[in-house]
């Protein structure tokens, strides 16, 4: 199983020495939860030290498509990867702040905004089926939150996220295979149970391209969760990503969280707009 296969490329670049630090006190550049405050799970991030480096050294280059660029960091130049198609590989978080941390990426630069073709639908449902849906989760970013615009879905094992957590624990009134939810300001969104491709497909070209609304989801195996977003006022609003919509932060600044909690409230598009993107489907 592919699922298997990536954990043992994790195995060997974890024994090779692949994710060493090279900058600050941490011997690894892995992130932990370390707490939850207002409904969210935090981590202080801070043996992710490192990234302004690659930045600099990169010189506005992309570093998905520079993985073994020659004067990287030496621990990033053991770098290994699978290649899954002739159009996508897997490779390793470079600084990983989940369990078993990996991208599925484009072989070759390509736009987050490839989501909305149908086919690319097809095959990330391809992928999750190869991994193994109910033991891996996927984040996606389009083209809101801090992500870069070279197509990626994260995976990881880690799947306890808050907003997980909560769907399982919820009893609906009536059973729908699409529904909008509201938990709090920050786990609000449109949820399909056991998803398909042409349901996914159908609210994706309901998305509008103009005026601009962004695509954000997770999924966890029967559970699909989509948050449909505009650009706001607020920069913090705008660099939340689908990790932060399901409830992991990657901060440990309380005075922060407590701005991440209020800003949720306004980054995703209002409960009537959501209506109207996923009526009539099933």
């Amino acid at each position: 199983m592919l699922g298997d296969m990536i954990i043992g490329m994790l195995y060997l670049l974890k024994r090779n020495g692949y994710y060493e630090s090279f900058t600050g006190v941490c011997k690894t550049r892995f992130a932990e939860p370390e707490g939850n405050m207002f409904g969210l799970d935090y981590t202080c991030a801070s043996c992710r030290d490192g990234r302004k480096q690659v930045s600099e050294i990169l010189d506005g280059r992309c570093p998905l498509c520079n993985l073994t660029f020659p004067t990287l960091p030496l621990p990033l130049r053991k770098v290994l990867w699978i290649d899954w198609s002739s159009r996508f590989k897997i490779i390793p978080n470079a600084f990983p702040y989940f369990e078993n941390h990996v991208n599925f990426i484009t072989s070759t630069h390509e736009s987050q905004d490839i989501i909305r073709e149908p086919n690319v639908i097809s095959n990330l449902f391809s992928f999750y089926k190869s991994i193994g849906k109910n033991e891996w989760m996927l984040f996606f970013n389009h083209l809101i939150g801090n992500s870069l615009n070279h197509f990626h879905v994260h995976a990881t094992t880690q799947i306890n996220m808050p907003l997980v957590q909560m769907i399982k624990r919820k009893k609906f009134s009536q059973p729908k295979r699409v529904r909008v939810f509201k938990f709090t300001n920050c786990f609000r969104g449109i949820l399909v149970t056991k998803p398909t491709i042409d349901i996914i497909n159908k609210i994706i070209r309901r998305v509008r391209p103009s005026p601009i609304e962004f695509i954000n989801f997770g999924w966890f195996g029967d559970h699909f969760i989509i948050f449909i977003r505009r650009l706001t006022e607020d920069p913090l609003g705008n660099t939340l990503g689908s990790s932060e919509l399901m409830g992991y932060i990657l901060s440990c600044d309380m005075q922060k969280l407590s701005k991440i909690s209020e800003a949720c409230r306004y980054t995703v598009v209002s409960y009537t707009r959501m209506r109207e993107i996923i009526e009539g489907i099933v």
